[in-house]
């Protein structure tokens, strides 16, 4: 049996971590250590993690850890909680989303029938209606279907703990997006990666107090942070794959302005075009970068999925 740690930061989600710890706890796969990470919370949340730790001390193959991050954002909170954990392999849980009761059993499954670096799953929406919608995803290990769709979500990772420190960790830079930038940069370095087999795991809840919150428009500059440090990552790339990057996040770029356009923000669309001009060398890339523009104003739910069609028609 595996050990598996997960690492959950927290910042002020009082009203939700007994539910996201219980959901943890629940896992059939034993041992199983849980990281806790405070990230500098001002209400009750880490007298609630401490409280609830004790009346799980009668499971002896179930180990916690309570830590408090140095530094504020959950990227280095995370990154933390790695440095604190002592499993073979290691994933992230948000402190208000509830985990699915077979996702690690399915990890578990997998690792034993082949060699992964990685692990990676679907996952799902929860929103504030009800209503649930799976996220975007592909079973791929072309980083520019990360690029285009960022499919690779925090809750849906699972990394072999010896790789993911040789990888770097988290990007503790981003505030926003750092997911998105993991991925790209994971799949990169042309992983090994273990697909789990269900269509969706977990509840990903978007609730008002959610980081992403319900638009983009608000975290322009952040979003704008993340693009810049995936063209870092895609200018180290191998020279043979770097223009089909390069035109993945062309087109991520135009699908990010359509959005803006479509949440009435043409001054934040018109922005994202300036403030990332066309990279891609190919002259076919424009050819398509109109024609995403097009569907997405017109239509906005998508767009991503026509981008990679057309790019693949294109043979960018």
């Amino acid at each position: 049996m595996c050990r598996f740690s997960i690492v959950i930061p927290y910042y002020n989600r009082e009203r939700y971590l007994e539910r996201c710890i219980r959901s943890v706890a629940a896992q059939s796969v034993r041992p199983l250590q849980i990281v806790l990470v405070d990230n500098n919370s001002t209400d009750n949340s880490a007298a609630l993690c401490a409280h609830l730790v004790k009346q799980f001390a009668h499971d002896s193959h179930l180990d916690f850890i309570l830590t408090t991050a140095d530094r504020r954002g959950a990227a280095a909170a995370r990154n933390q909680g790695v440095s604190a954990s002592t499993g073979e392999w290691v994933c992230f849980f948000d402190s208000d989303d509830e985990m699915s009761p077979h996702f690690l059993s399915d990890a578990n499954k997998l690792i034993t029938q082949g060699n992964y670096t990685m692990l990676a799953g679907a996952t799902q929406m929860v929103f504030a209606d009800g209503t649930t919608k799976r996220r975007a995803f592909y079973r791929s290990n072309d980083a520019a279907d990360q690029i285009l769709c960022s499919m690779l979500a925090t809750q849906g990772m699972i990394f072999r703990r010896e790789w993911l420190d040789q990888l770097g960790g988290w990007d503790e830079s981003l505030l926003f997006w750092d997911d998105f930038e993991l991925g790209v940069r994971a799949l990169l370095q042309h992983p090994s990666v273990g697909w789990l087999p269900a269509k969706s795991y977990h509840r990903i809840f978007q609730h008002p107090q959610s980081i992403t919150g319900p638009s983009l428009s608000h975290n322009f500059s952040r979003i704008a942070t993340a693009l810049q440090a995936v063209q870092k990552d895609i200018q180290g790339a191998a020279p043979k794959e770097r223009n089909h990057l390069l035109a993945a996040f062309d087109a991520r770029v135009a699908v990010i302005a359509t959005q803006f356009r479509n949440e009435h923000r043409t001054d934040l669309a018109k922005r994202m075009r300036t403030t990332f001009p066309i990279t891609s060398p190919s002259q076919r890339i424009r050819i398509a970068l109109p024609l995403i523009r097009l569907y997405g104003n017109i239509v906005g739910k998508g767009t991503w999925w026509i981008a990679r069609l057309l790019l693949r028609m294109l043979w960018l």
